[in-house]
């Protein structure tokens, strides 16, 4: 699966993502739901606009990685594979944003 389609489940694409990059403060995403052309994608707008739609999930396979001290690792080099709408937030940082449009 490539970082251009916008799913809110495995396999329900809703629209597509137009850029990807990483920040200092994380990793941002923008995209547009084809309201138009997808229902489900309409039923997103509706669930980001009531705030019930709060955060996404990443997928990503780890190219390079170190161990750390203590447990865990520390992943230096990865694919992106996959963003999706999700209901709940990954990350208590993350955060959806809809444009000023969709507000």
């Amino acid at each position: 699966m490539s970082t251009d389609t916008l799913c809110a489940r495995y396999a329900q694409v809703v629209g597509t993502w137009d850029a990807v990059s990483v920040e200092a403060d994380g990793l941002k995403v923008s995209g547009k739901l084809l309201v138009e052309d997808v229902a489900r994608a309409k039923e997103v707008r509706a669930l980001l606009r009531a705030k019930s739609v709060t955060g996404l999930s990443v997928g990503f396979m780890t190219k390079k990685a170190a161990l750390r001290k203590g447990g865990g690792r520390t992943i230096s080099d990865l694919d992106l594979v996959a963003v999706r709408v999700g209901a709940w937030k990954r990350h208590f940082e993350s955060f959806l944003q809809p444009t000023a449009g969709d507000q």
